[in-house]
């Protein structure tokens, strides 16, 4: 029998925000203790102009705690607007297999769980630089992304304020009804700048297509936590202005458009970063230390936790006997 084909139907029905933000923390403390075999170079990148504009990236880990290892595969135009990371007729596959067989396992199709991947390391952050009674919430984008981080905030705070914005009225409107259901104790309001969505919020998330700044240091109160998942989003001035600056990999994140950038200004580089985020989850550097800190936490996610959610999906699809078994 060949792999186990899990399409995005079958990953819904088996997705859980809790236990995916313990596997999500768990690929962090794995890091830390230098429990992954990573490839050499990490990522390949494919970068088109014709005959359309778009992107591939292939990434890969082998996770020896779990024994598996993955390879993660993305495809997709981008459109006149930025957009395209997150339709759902792109390509977005997780092909996990056994070393030690040599036997395929699954494919996995990700794209819903990577959305939830991507805002449970988010939301792990915050879990332990945001301050433990944060209520009130400003999300910038209403995209799957900020839908994901809203229900995992919302399983380790007690909200009661969420506001969000985004490039639309209808959109933003959209987002506030389709998941007040899902937060209840929460009121969710649309507003119109990134600005309003972040005065006096305990924790900020973002995860755009805009590639523009869209929020600076002022617009930031005292103990605010802040975790930008897009690029350029958080401008250059609030990693100068936040007592701490958190990433949960350096290694990635300063191949990235905006850190090179900081980083040939002078504005930002590898000596003002205060942790990696396996250093803050494992307790070897302290987290948030007072309620006024404010704290920058910058995560482009990783292909480990990809694989580590994906091989937890093709477990229980195998104990629930959910899935298409391929030839």
């Amino acid at each position: 029998m060949g792999a186990l084909y899990l399409a995005d139907a079958d990953v819904r029905a088996l997705l859980d925000v809790r236990r995916v933000l313990e596997i999500v923390e768990e690929t962090f403390r794995w890091a830390y203790h230098g429990q992954i075999v990573w490839p050499e170079p990490r990522l390949f990148r494919l970068d088109l102009e014709e005959p359309a504009h778009a992107k591939y990236h292939v990434k890969a880990a082998s996770l020896p705690e779990l024994g598996v290892t993955g390879v993660r595969t993305v495809g997709y135009r981008v459109f006149p607007d930025g957009s395209g990371t997150s339709r759902d007729d792109n390509m977005r596959y997780v092909l996990l297999h056994d070393p030690v067989s040599g036997a395929p396992l699954a494919i996995v199709d990700e794209h819903t769980s990577y959305g939830v991947r991507s805002a449970a390391s988010g939301v792990v952050a915050a879990k332990y630089l945001a301050r433990p009674d944060a209520a009130v919430v400003g999300l910038i984008g209403a995209g799957k992304l900020m839908r994901s981080a809203l229900l995992a905030l919302a399983a380790i705070f007690p909200l009661r304020e969420v506001r969000v914005t985004s490039r639309s009225p209808e959109s933003r409107a959209r987002f506030a009804d389709e998941l007040a259901p899902a937060v209840p104790a929460a009121r969710i309001i649309p507003v119109a700048t990134p600005a309003e969505a972040c005065r006096d919020a305990e924790i900020v998330m973002s995860a755009t297509t805009s590639r523009q700044h869209l929020m600076y240091a002022d617009d930031f109160a005292p103990g605010a936590f802040v975790c930008g998942l897009g690029q350029q989003e958080v401008a250059p001035d609030a990693f100068v202005a936040f007592d701490k600056v958190v990433v949960d990999d350096w290694e990635q994140v300063r191949h990235l458009s905006d850190f090179q950038a900081m980083a040939s200004s002078g504005t930002f580089d590898r000596g003002r970063l205060y942790a990696e985020l396996p250093e803050i989850v494992v307790g070897a550097k302290p987290g948030r230390e007072r309620p006024d800190e404010r704290i920058l936490t910058r995560t482009e996610g990783l292909v480990t936790q990809d694989v580590a959610v994906s091989y937890w999906l093709y477990e229980e699809a195998v104990r629930r006997g959910i899935g298409t078994p391929l030839p």
